[in-house]
């Protein structure tokens, strides 16, 4: 038995609704390859250690499931993470220097991924470099998204998510301007509703069953 599976591991699955997020694996996903994993080579994964949490890591402070996995490994209770990539535990630099401050400190003993490990005794640059990578991709991918929104709405695409009644379409088959037009398959539905809203008749949740 070799020390990594001597040691206590918490799994941590993080899912966020940005962008960056749109094809990373499901909660549940990500679970179930980290218990496969832990399974093949031997780790034991502490009860009620399993953590999901659906919130971005671009702030700091804002993940309660994150702050308890910290809390468990400070107080001892685990003393690995299991992880689907790096970039799900953290995309800010403030928590990325954390985690790395506990792997320095050996809190943490390791932090195995589906695709690699980084261990206290390893060159501190590896989680580093990786850290900031992931943070750096999130930096870049929300001034590409911002820039693509405004180029759209001075050309008078509508920036966004289109409203129900409408959806997106091309100018052509080849063409990589996308326009919004009416969905013919809910317009109709959606414009009854609001004029049966504008009776003052109904109640929306009236409307909601109707519909």
């Amino acid at each position: 038995m070799n020390n990594l599976q001597e040691l206590k591991y918490g799994l941590y699955a993080r899912k966020s609704n940005e962008s960056e997020d749109k094809q990373v694996a499901s909660l549940d996903d990500q679970v179930e390859v980290m218990k496969d994993l832990a399974e093949r080579e031997g780790y034991r994964i502490v009860q009620k250690a399993i953590f999901r949490e659906s919130k971005s890591a671009k702030i700091p402070y804002k993940r309660e499931k994150f702050d308890k996995l910290l809390e468990m490994l400070k107080n001892g209770t685990i003393d690995a993470v299991l992880i689907y990539k790096s970039n799900r535990l953290s995309r800010n630099p403030i928590e990325s220097g954390i985690v790395q401050q506990m792997l320095f400190d050996k809190y943490i003993k390791a932090i195995v991924a589906s695709d690699k490990r980084y261990l206290p005794d390893d060159n501190a640059m590896y989680f580093s470099l990786d850290a900031a990578q992931d943070t750096q991709f999130s930096r870049d991918l929300s001034v590409t998204v911002k820039r693509g929104m405004t180029s759209k709405a001075k050309h008078g695409v509508f920036p966004g998510k289109v409203p129900i009644g409408y959806k997106n379409a091309r100018e052509g088959e080849l063409s990589n301007i996308r326009t919004v037009e009416i969905d013919p398959e809910r317009f109709a539905l959606v414009r009854r509703m609001w004029d049966m809203v504008l009776t003052g008749q109904y109640s929306v949740s009236q409307i909601a069953r109707i519909a």
